[in-house]
């Protein structure tokens, strides 16, 4: 086994300058290549995302209360002309809890 005293010395120091000139342009070439890459990067949703996420703001932007409905709903109630059937308190507690649908088609 023979020892180069030159290996690992620039070609300012006495080094090896062809193998120190193509190790930078082999680096240079990987930096450009990735460099191109990063540039061609893209991200393309589906009309079915976008659609999503357009709905997603508008709903953000609705109120959580719609005071006109409650309005109306407590002059009814003030005023005695709020009425519900049982049969309507049953099927809207069935549906808060998820069961909705087997008292909906008994009616």
């Amino acid at each position: 086994m023979r020892i180069d005293p030159n290996q690992g010395l620039t070609s300012a120091q006495g080094g090896a300058p062809d193998r120190i000139s193509s190790a930078t342009s082999s680096a240079t070439s990987r930096s450009t290549q990735q460099n191109s890459t990063n540039q061609l990067d893209q991200a393309n949703l589906s009309s079915d995302a976008v659609q999503y996420s357009k709905l997603t703001t508008a709903i953000g932007s609705l109120p959580d209360i719609r005071q006109g409905r409650v309005a109306a709903l407590q002059q009814a109630i003030q005023s005695g002309n709020f009425s519900v059937s049982n049969q309507q308190i049953a099927v809207a507690l069935q549906r808060d809890s998820g069961a909705g649908a087997a008292v909906a088609g008994k009616s």
